[in-house]
């Protein structure tokens, strides 16, 4: 038995297999076919992140470390300059792989303290350093005013900060001279 398609029937079917060629060219042109990764290959990159390192290191560059290396693991490796500013790397943080890091240099800036300290003048202070970082490296003298310095801001280059000194309290009105007058006996 002999069966005949209709014309249009014809068409949509070699339009079909076209479509399902063309659909399997343009994926073997993407992915040409490569070796398959040995056993040996696929445990290596399932256990090594690589991470890339610049800025304020001796050894700036592309690295290769085991998986679940931290980032002062990295930076053991690459050795941060004396200048490097690490203020805000947490050590104890899991590199991830892929990963760009870049060491920023610590940029020093002077500021002036006047008022109720020891050492009033010039102090140099690391940028971004806060009022209340700063308070904590004063020496106060014994008048000082430390609740005016604490706050959350930073200080900018150049800028003068002044401790005030504590306001005296007022005496009471027995203390300052209005003494009862006691009849004598």
């Amino acid at each position: 038995m002999h069966s005949k398609l209709p014309l249009h029937e014809w068409v949509i079917i070699v339009l079909l297999i076209v479509t399902l060629a063309s659909i399997a060219g343009v994926a073997l042109i993407r992915h040409p076919s490569s070796p398959p990764i040995t056993e040996e290959e696929h445990e290596l990159l399932n256990k090594n992140v690589v991470v890339d390192i610049t800025g304020a290191v001796e050894k700036p560059g592309v690295y290769e470390l085991p998986k679940g290396s931290l980032y002062k693991d990295l930076l053991s490796k690459a050795i941060p300059q004396p200048h490097a500013d690490l203020r805000k790397i947490k050590m104890q943080a899991l590199l991830k792989d892929g990963q760009f890091i870049h060491i920023p240099s610590e940029i020093w800036i002077t500021i002036y303290i006047e008022g109720a300290v020891l050492n009033p003048g010039p102090k140099e202070v690391l940028a971004g350093t806060t009022l209340s970082e700063l308070s904590e490296e004063l020496a106060y003298s014994d008048q000082a005013d430390r609740q005016k310095i604490q706050k959350k801001r930073k200080v900018k280059e150049g800028e003068v900060i002044r401790i005030p000194t504590l306001r005296k309290a007022r005496a009471p009105a027995a203390i300052k001279g209005n003494k009862k007058k006691v009849a004598p006996t």
